[in-house]
């Protein structure tokens, strides 16, 4: 047997395969079932009416019984239609019935019997004695056959109005159609979306038969598929709408029917021939199938959904149709498929698409295309039969839509097949993007119809070209121009480029450029703490070897461990003794001479601990840093200097004794006669114009006396004046100085030792107290409250104390970033989404946080946040207690 006999036995046995002859399938054993809303059943209609109707593509309208006028009106109610349709479900008779003809006379008194049941429930009036007419009878009643076996041809020449008008007569309510269509319509519109294809279809005459001739049931097949559409419109009526039906197709035959039949009776179900009508065409099969016992021909017309997507493909497979072809087994695909051919080479080989011979098989990409499916496209267009895989997303149907374009180009027909209709719709899209629409002839779903098909083609035949081949041309000019130039710049981005070298797989290589920029870039994104790198410049680069490479790899790590020890032993490299040097570089002469500095900075710096040890002793506070220092030294030498006199001694022999209060007193008084006694003397004595009378004389001895100068000589006497007039006027400054601090501390009295010994406890008082604590002095401290104010205010303190140590553990306090600044960089790195991070705004808030935290431990974002807005609480709650001082370098509480 030759490879060709071979591959037709092949293809005819998967071709049988493609129809389902099991009893299950329903182009074999349809049911009809009145609950179900996929089908509705036709009647009163002449079944060559229909036929002439669905092939001429006539709209027609489908009709619903009359709504019954003796209907009860009280079992119109939601209330009963609700207990109604739950009796139902729960009456197993009823479940039995529905597969059956509901509207037999059987299925009225079961659904009367309900009914009443359901009244009794309600507690609604009894219909005893009264009678509802079943459908069937309401139909007669109304003038329509309630068979579903269509009425004969009618013998007159004169047809009934009913049976030539545009309306379908069913045998359902209002309510009941309206659910039914509705349902048939929903279920047709998503076969269409998903598979692409139309399974609506108006089946007309069906043949029942029995397996043999002891079989129980029957079944019946239909015989006759009109693929229809159906539309709605909406009614005055609120919820109502009026459905039409439409077909513009030749009817098909069941083929699977027919094979069933051949095989298992040997009976042939004849193809439709041109003039056939759906009249003639039952009349055939009813030739065909006499002298089988149980078997018929029914007149039923039904709009149900059937499959035939395997009926297609049976059909195309019919080698009678491939004509001089030779069939399919000579097409050498099948051949390989079937392993009964070498295919060739399983993998996809490597083409240099900017050859210009791999160019002129592929002259145009209408769409962007990487080098794997680009592959793919020579291979096409060189003939090869091959399988492209790939999941959604990753680029087939474009590489379909450049395949479909390069044989165009070629002058080529392209057949492209689909299973569902959304890979079909998306590349008939991208060929439209790329105006070759017009070229793509959609012969699928609901485009198979007469007159989709007629003005496709008309639409093509009036097709005017927009543009010459010599802008083509042209156009095609530029882009290998500018092609070339792409070309050229990749070549160069991948030529070796210095003495640079890279690891590549294992290997080591000439760095290229592209090389080089590619590893600037992925070094700023592997380190984007680092900005200082844009600073960098690396001497002699162009000559780097790979030993200069690795060199400075190792004094890279060197830095880093030292780097990484500096952070463990003082928290940070800012923290470092010598961070504060700037110099670049030292040499080795200049050693001696930065030692001897730092001895003498070590010197200056013991002397000035021990001068702020020293005046802190007096409740003065120091500033922590040397500029403040300075500052605060100038301010002490711009003080004024007190005069040097001898009333501080005195003074503090007075207040150190209170019990020298009388000797003092009569120190003054015998001091205030001395100096009146001698000044008189003097005035007496030493003022050449005045005389000296017995009487002055009596007066100076007595004075004398009273003042023990009686027995001294003149020249005793002087000396003994002087020193008095001496210590009189030290005496005075004694009590200027103390009605001066009198006046400081409010006392009006006079300065009697008692009270100079009072101002000179509230002094030694004022001595001992601390200058801040005398800063924040306030008139509330000694009101009845402040005790527990103050106890509250000192827990809280110590509170803050504790929190603003904690925080410093993993923060550095920047007293230049305000409370708002924090919040709003915290703000930033909580909210800020995936592209917002590449915004200055966001980069701004993470150097800010990085900059405040202590050691080199990566932290979420949020986290940051967090730690930002604890301190900005941690900052209000200082300056809430006036603990900030802004004059503070690290902010410290005071």
């Amino acid at each position: 047997m030759s490879l060709e006999n071979i591959t037709e036995k092949l293809i005819a046995d998967l071709r049988i395969r493609l129809l389902d002859l099991r009893n299950s399938n329903r182009l074999l054993n349809y049911k009809h079932a009145e609950r179900s809303k996929t089908q509705v059943r036709i009647v009163d209609e002449q079944p060559d009416f229909l036929h002439n109707s669905l092939i001429s593509g006539k709209s027609l309208s489908f009709c619903s019984l009359p709504e019954p006028e003796n209907e009860l009106p009280d079992e119109k109610t939601d209330t009963f239609l609700m207990e109604l349709e739950e009796a139902r479900r729960l009456d197993k008779d009823w479940t039995n019935l529905i597969e059956e003809d509901i509207t037999s006379d059987n299925a009225l008194r079961m659904d009367r019997a309900i009914r009443d049941r359901v009244r009794t429930k309600l507690g609604l009036p009894s219909t005893k004695g009264g009678r509802l007419v079943s459908v069937a009878d309401w139909a007669r009643i109304s003038g329509i056959a309630p068979s579903y076996d269509l009425p004969l041809p009618v013998v007159s020449d004169v047809e009934e109005d009913k049976h030539i008008d545009s309306d379908i007569q069913t045998l359902l309510l209002p309510d009941n159609m309206q659910g039914k269509l509705a349902g048939v319509m929903d279920h047709a519109r998503t076969a269409q979306q998903e598979m692409g294809v139309n399974l609506l279809h108006m089946a007309i005459g069906f043949l029942e038969w029995v397996e043999t001739s002891q079989a129980e049931k029957s079944m019946i097949a239909p015989l006759l598929l009109y693929p229809v559409e159906i539309d709605r419109r909406p009614m005055k009526a609120k919820g109502q709408y009026r459905y039409f039906l439409c077909g513009e197709s030749e009817p098909i035959i069941n083929i699977t029917l027919r094979q069933r039949l051949a095989q298992d009776y040997n009976l042939i179900i004849p193809d439709i021939d041109e003039g056939d009508t759906a009249e003639s065409y039952m009349g055939k099969v009813v030739k065909v199938i006499e002298g089988m016992a149980r078997w018929k021909v029914r007149r039923f017309a039904t709009l149900g959904l059937f499959s035939f997507s395997r009926l297609v493909m049976y059909n195309d497979l019919d080698p009678s149709r491939w004509g001089d072809v030779g069939g399919l087994a000579s097409t050498g695909v099948l051949g390989e498929l079937f392993g009964l051919r070498e295919a060739g080479n399983p993998t996809a080989e490597a083409h240099d698409i900017e050859d210009p011979a791999v160019e002129s098989e592929v002259p145009l990409l209408i769409r962007d295309a990487d080098s794997s499916q680009h592959r793919a496209i020579i291979d096409v267009m060189r003939g090869r039969n091959l399988v492209v895989k790939g999941p959604p997303g990753t680029g087939k149907s474009q590489t379909i839509a450049n395949i479909i374009a390069a044989a165009l180009a070629k002058k080529m027909h392209v057949l492209f097949i689909a299973e569902k209709a959304a890979a079909l719709d998306v590349v008939k899209k991208r060929l439209d993007d790329a105006e070759l629409g017009e070229f793509c002839f959609e012969l699928h779903s609901t485009k198979v119809k007469k007159t989709e098909v007629l003005a496709s083609l008309e639409r093509r035949l009036n097709i005017t070209p927009e543009k010459s081949s010599a802008s083509i041309e042209a156009a095609l000019g530029e882009l290998r121009s500018l092609r070339d130039r792409l070309t050229k710049h990749a070549l160069t981005m991948n030529l070796p480029f210095s003495t640079l070298e890279v690891r590549d797989r294992g290997a080591w290589r000439k760095a290229t450029i592209h090389d080089i920029l590619w590893a600037e870039q992925r070094t700023r994104a592997t380190v984007p703490h680092f900005s200082g790198l844009d600073r960098v410049v690396l001497p002699n680069a162009m000559e780097t070897t790979r030993f200069d490479f690795e060199r400075r790899c190792d004094r890279l790590a060197a830095i880093e461990r030292i780097v990484a020890e500096t952070i463990e032993r003082f928290g940070g490299v800012d923290a470092h003794p010598w961070s504060f040097v700037i110099r670049p570089t030292i040499q080795v002469l200049d050693i001696p001479e930065i030692v001897e500095l730092s001895r003498r900075v070590k010197e200056s710096i013991d002397l000035l601990d021990k001068a702020v040890v020293s005046i802190t002793t007096f409740g003065v506070r120091v500033p922590g840093d040397l500029l403040g220092i300075k500052e605060f030294s100038q301010s002490i030498a711009s003080l004024p200097v007190p005069e040097v006199n001898a009333d501080d001694s005195v003074l503090r022999l007075v207040l150190d004794d209170p019990s020298r209060e009388e000797a003092i007193s009569v120190l003054a008084n015998d001091l205030e006669a001395r100096i009146q006694a001698l000044g008189e003397r003097d005035r007496r004595l030493v003022s050449g114009s005045a005389t000296l009378t017995a009487e002055m004389a009596a007066t100076l001895v007595r004075q004398a006396k009273e003042l023990g100068v009686a027995d001294m000589s003149l020249e005793h006497l002087a000396k003994k004046t002087s020193q008095v007039r001496s210590e009189l006027g030290r005496w005075n400054k004694v009590i200027e100085l103390a009605k001066r601090l009198l006046d400081v501390f409010g006392i009006r009295s006079a300065p009697t030792p008692r009270v100079l010994g009072m101002v000179k406890q509230a002094a030694d008082m004022l001595a001992r107290t601390q200058r801040a604590a005398l800063l924040n002095r306030l008139p509330s401290v000694v009101e009845e409250t402040a005790h527990g104010v103050l106890e509250r205010a000192h827990a809280r303190i110590a509170g803050l104390r504790t929190k603003d140590a904690e925080l410093r553990k993993s923060l550095v306090f920047d007293v230049s970033v305000s409370v708002t600044d924090l919040r709003h960089h915290a703000r930033v790195l909580k909210t800020t989404g995936i592209f917002g991070r590449l915004g200055s705004e966001f980069k701004t808030a993470k150097k800010t946080g990085l900059a405040m935290l202590k050691g080199s431990e990566t932290i979420a974002d949020v986290k940051m946040a967090g730690m930002l807005i604890e301190l900005a609480e941690h900052m209000e709650a200082l300056q809430a207690l006036c603990w900030f001082s802004v004059n503070d370098t690290d902010g410290r509480c005071a």
